[in-house]
């Protein structure tokens, strides 16, 4: 029983959880760049295949680049001792993004958020930190913009 009541959780997230989960990502994060142009807009809460999903909506798209479609999308949410890399599910009129993100998977803190562009074919990689953060506590979960300096 002890074993169950320290493990549920865990196990849980593991294998029942299906959305919004952070992918392994071995991806050294590159000096920020300027190409890339973005607008992150909100973050809603919905129910998606049973699971309370949090949806980061907005737009990111790599300038003077014809075609976004040769690149992969992650939005990375950088803490000073984590990092999560969460896929680009929906890419909406080539520049709109839509990720789903689960609070269970993700601990308590302030984080950063980043935007990685990374070439599915070559080895170019481009990236950028947001004005914008994720705040996580223990019972939920907000977007909040960093102040102007």
């Amino acid at each position: 029983m002890l074993v169950y009541l320290f493990a549920a959780h865990d196990l849980y997230n593991h294998f029942i959880l299906t959305e919004g989960k952070p992918i392994q990502c071995q991806q050294d994060l590159p000096k920020g760049t300027q190409l890339i142009k973005y607008r992150l807009k909100k973050l809603n809460s919905n129910i998606i295949s049973g699971q309370d999903i949090n949806i980061l909506s907005g737009t990111a798209f790599l300038r003077k680049e014809p075609d976004q479609s040769q690149y992969e999308r992650l939005i990375v949410l950088q803490s000073h001792t984590k990092m999560y890399f969460f896929p680009v599910i929906n890419i909406i009129k080539k520049t709109g993004i839509l990720v789903n993100i689960a609070k269970e998977f993700i601990k308590p803190g302030t984080y950063r958020i980043g935007i990685l562009f990374r070439h599915k074919i070559k080895d170019t990689v481009f990236y950028t930190v947001t004005n914008k953060t994720i705040i996580r506590t223990p019972n939920n979960i907000k977007i909040a913009s960093l102040p102007s300096s």
